[in-house]
C-alpha cells in the first residue's frame, strides 16, 4: 500500500535536473515512521526508477507500488541518488513487517532487526 511507504514526492524541477545532470527523478519532500524510513531513504532523496520503471511523476510511484503488491514476489528496488550526490539503491520487501524491512545498500544486502544489522549473502 502506498501509505505504508511514508513519502511525499514531488517531480525535480528543469533546474534540478539540470543541475544533476538526469532526465527524470522525484524528490522525497518530507518523509514520516513507513517502509522507506526504515530502509534508509532521507528527505531529499533523489528516486530514478522502482523495479526498472522510470519515475517523473507520484503517479508512476503509485503505479509502481501497486504492481510490486500485486507481484509473486511483492518487492520494490528502487534506484535512487542521495542528497549527497551519492547513488544509491534500496529493496523493499512488502511482505515484512515495519520493524523488519530488507534493504539494499552499498553493493550488500542487509536485513534490518530490532536491535542489530545482520548482514546477508550476495544474491548470484
Amino acid at each position: 500500500d502506498v501509505d505504508e511507504m511514508g513519502v511525499a514526492l514531488e517531480p525535480l524541477s528543469a533546474d534540478e535536473k539540470a543541475r544533476l545532470g538526469i532526465p527524470y527523478g522525484l524528490t522525497v519532500k518530507a518523509i514520516r515512521n513507513g517502509k522507506m524510513q526504515k530502509a534508509g531513504v532521507t528527505k531529499g532523496t533523489i528516486i530514478l526508477a522502482v523495479n526498472d520503471m522510470q519515475m517523473e511523476t507520484p503517479q508512476d510511484w503509485e503505479n509502481a507500488v501497486k504492481q510490486a503488491n500485486q507481484s509473486p514476489d511483492r518487492t520494490i528496488w528502487i534506484k535512487a541518488i542521495a542528497p549527497s550526490g551519492r547513488k544509491q539503491g534500496f529493496v523493499i520487501d512488502l511482505n515484512e513487517i515495519l520493524h523488519n524491512i530488507k534493504f539494499y545498500h552499498k553493493a550488500n544486502l542487509y536485513k534490518q532487526q530490532p536491535t542489530r544489522f545482520v548482514k546477508l549473502p550476495a544474491a548470484n
